[in-house]
């Protein structure tokens, strides 16, 4: 609700003190959620492509799909990780 602003006001940071909890606990959605933040540099993170990637492969361990497309863009743009295509594809 607070990441999107739906019923409360927009606050990212607050999003993240919601989330974080359940990223740590094993929520995919939420571990690929941290990911986006640590990889954008919301939520009064500073931009970090590493630990997005450290939470991208965390949701992607459990079948989160969205997280490894995040994961293949990072490869393929070369964020945080060597640029490889193949990789990025795979």
């Amino acid at each position: 609700m607070y990441m999107a602003g739906k019923g409360v006001p927009q606050d990212h940071y607050r999003a993240l003190q919601w989330l974080l909890p359940s990223a740590m606990g094993g929520h995919p959605k939420a571990q690929y959620r941290v990911g986006s933040m640590h990889k954008t540099g919301e939520g009064l993170l500073p931009k970090d492509y590493s630990k997005a990637m450290e939470w991208y492969r965390k949701a992607t361990d459990q079948g989160y799909e969205e997280s490894q497309v995040e994961i293949g863009q990072l490869y393929f743009f070369g964020h945080g990780v060597y640029r490889d295509h193949s990789i990025a594809l795979e």
